[in-house]
């Protein structure tokens, strides 16, 4: 239930997004982003973007929520946060010109309980305690995950939304569902960091009849969705893998259905915690599965937190790939030279320059190197993995301001 007070905040805030969403300058940035997700976009200004991730809460701290129910807190939360993007981060953020509620689904897990083991630190470490002791034997334990879709608790969000703004600012029904169809992070779960790579050398066989599981899961995972009618695109201002908005000509637009496949769509993998495996053993032991799930999807965007250069003889085998990263830990120009024009390469500066003390100098000369190294590139710079940013909200803005000015220092 809204109340009349909600409701005029929620109607107010949207109608201030969709204002935004419907500007000359929201028009630009979507046409500059479709721009470079088609490739068409090699020797032009870098796009600038800023992900707060674990930072929000700080900036959350500082919205002045005013809606006390579970629903229109989340739908002032959404907006506020848009608006607030927008208004003090000065990159290249769009908002859409619609609104989005998500669908409602859940899982039973594989039959066994994954559990994690957190620090006491807010947003600290944890360990997986794996459920999976001898393969072996607990492999037999495992079954695909079955999908239950909570149609009422959806169409209650929809209709809440559409019925309390949906005349200022239309309502979308879409969600994403996973992040990454990298597999690795669910290895992990089961059997352990250390454990998983043992296991390369202790029980190579019993490791690939575990990914095969996992990639068999997955892909039954996403035709389960299918089959539910409740896939959508992703290739408006929606983050697509660890990079930007997923605008391109090259997948179908939204048409409201709910019929959309995931080869209509944008679909990431990555592989961050197998930093240490060496390229023969990705293409070994991760790869091949990797690939099979790679086709399953429109388009494809390669990597996060880990440098991919070294795997790029692999990942480059599928055909759709379009995006890569190029992580803190990657030499740029080693990427620039793989990459060239064919992918668009998503540059992440060091977070750390941003998170703990604001670091000017290693941030202008870190963007100097990337301008240097990918002129001529399809190249877009990405603030991500801000978990904290000290409590300066400053920093968005000034890091904005900081790679402008580096940009127009080499445009003169």
């Amino acid at each position: 239930m809204i109340t009349a007070g909600e409701r005029r905040i929620l109607r107010k805030l949207a109608g201030e997004s969709a204002e935004i969403g419907g500007s000359a300058l929201m028009d630009r940035r979507r046409k500059r982003w479709r721009r470079l997700n088609d490739l068409e976009a090699a020797g032009d200004e870098p796009l600038l973007l800023i992900y707060p991730e674990g930072s929000w809460r700080e900036i959350d701290r500082h919205l002045p929520l005013e809606c006390t129910g579970e629903i229109a807190r989340s739908f002032e939360l959404a907006l506020r946060r848009d608006l607030y993007h927008h208004h003090n981060f000065g990159d290249d953020f769009v908002i859409n010109g619609w609104f989005e509620t998500p669908y409602f689904v859940s899982d039973t897990g594989w039959g066994v309980e994954v559990v994690k083991r957190h620090s006491e630190v807010e947003t600290g470490s944890w360990k997986a305690v794996p459920p999976l002791k001898n393969l072996a034997e607990d492999l037999k334990k495992l079954h695909f995950r079955e999908l239950s879709y909570d149609r009422t608790l959806t169409s209650q969000w929809f209709e809440t939304a559409q019925e309390t703004f949906g005349d200022l600012l239309p309502v979308r029904r879409r969600s994403d569902f996973f992040w990454s169809a990298g597999l690795t992070r669910e290895v992990i779960d089961l059997v352990g960091l250390e454990e998983f790579m043992l296991l390369m050398f202790d029980d190579p066989a019993n490791l690939h009849r575990l990914m095969r599981f996992l990639t068999d899961d997955q892909r039954n995972y996403m035709r389960q969705l299918e089959k539910l009618g409740i896939v959508a695109t992703n290739n408006a201002a929606s983050h697509i893998g660890s990079g930007g908005p997923g605008f391109t000509s090259a997948l179908p637009e939204f048409d409201g259905s709910g019929r959309h496949t995931f080869r209509e769509r944008w679909g990431l993998l990555e592989s961050q915690e197998t930093v240490g495996v060496s390229p023969v053993m990705f293409g070994e032991f991760i790869w091949p599965y990797q690939k099979e799930l790679a086709a399953e999807f429109g388009l494809l965007y390669y990597g996060c937190c880990e440098a991919v250069e070294g795997r790029f003889e692999y990942i480059r085998q599928a055909e759709n790939l379009r995006a890569i990263s190029v992580s803190p830990w990657s030499d740029v120009r080693k990427c620039a030279g793989l990459y060239g024009t064919d992918y668009v390469l998503y540059r992440k500066p060091n977070p750390g320059h941003i998170c703990v003390e604001f670091c000017e100098d290693s941030i202008r000369a870190t963007i100097r190197e990337t301008l240097e190294a990918a002129a001529g590139c399809n190249l877009a710079i990405i603030a991500k993995d801000l978990h904290t940013v000290s409590g300066d909200l400053s920093r968005y803005g000034r890091w904005s301001r900081i790679v402008r000015e580096e940009i127009a220092a080499v445009s003169r």
